[in-house]
């Protein structure tokens, strides 16, 4: 560069973080984000993402990049937040599961608990219908506590009568309404678990399943391995 030419002002990366309801993950060399408040999947275009890397990996900002996560800002994407809250980071993944309940034999549900599961994934598919996707989350811990169990004989129960359900009527599709339901009952029993939204490229795809620790509740290892965690709850 000749002597005196001006360079492109730079600024030290500015107290950005991710709005409340959004969160993102990394497939295939893309960023995939998924709001829960709009219920929907995007990816942002080439310049901007290169932006938002740079503010994830606390870099200056040159003039360019700064006015792009500033329309990110604009956007909803981001919001300003305080010096020590603003990293913006991807979805932390859960365990990575190693073996299913679905994958154990001599599993039996009773009756009784196999209504309940028919019941509670029928309700789940009408509050999809009539809620967002964020109250439908919240709603599934709602009961959560803080002692929550990881009682395997319990969660077995669960398994087995969501499995058997699902021999009853159909849950083709409806991995999202079947995760929630299963969550809902795990919560209110005081056990705990986590619900995993995934994501694929190529063609784009997302699944939903309940895990506790490695172990899957209500999927197999073969089906959640092809998928990125966008969201944990």
């Amino acid at each position: 560069m000749a002597r005196g030419a001006s360079r492109a002002p730079f600024h030290m990366a500015v107290p950005y973080g991710l709005r409340a309801g959004v969160s993102f993950c990394e497939v295939a060399g893309r960023l995939l984000f998924l709001d829960v408040v709009t219920d929907r999947y995007f990816a942002l275009e080439n310049e901007s993402e290169r932006a938002l890397r740079r503010l994830i990996a606390q870099k200056q900002l040159d003039a360019d990049a700064l006015a792009r996560v500033e329309a990110l800002a604009r956007r909803g994407l981001l919001e300003v937040m305080s010096a020590s809250d603003h990293t913006v980071a991807p979805c932390a993944p859960p365990p990575v599961p190693v073996s299913s309940f679905l994958d154990r034999h001599g599993q039996n549900a009773s009756r009784t608990m196999t209504l309940l599961a028919i019941a509670s994934a029928v309700a789940s598919v009408r509050r999809l219908k009539r809620r967002p996707l964020r109250v439908n989350l919240a709603a599934a811990v709602a009961d959560r506590t803080g002692a929550a169990s990881t009682d395997e004989a319990a969660l077995s129960h669960i398994a087995a009568a969501f499995a058997r359900a699902g021999h009853l009527v159909s849950t083709h599709d409806r991995c999202l309404a079947q995760s929630l339901a299963v969550m809902r009952m795990i919560s209110a029993r005081g056990l705990w678990a986590q619900l995993v939204i995934g994501v694929m490229t190529g063609p784009f795809a997302a699944h939903c399943w309940v895990q506790s620790g490695s172990l899957l509740i209500n999927d197999r290892v073969d089906r959640v391995r092809s998928y990125t965690p966008i969201l944990v709850v």
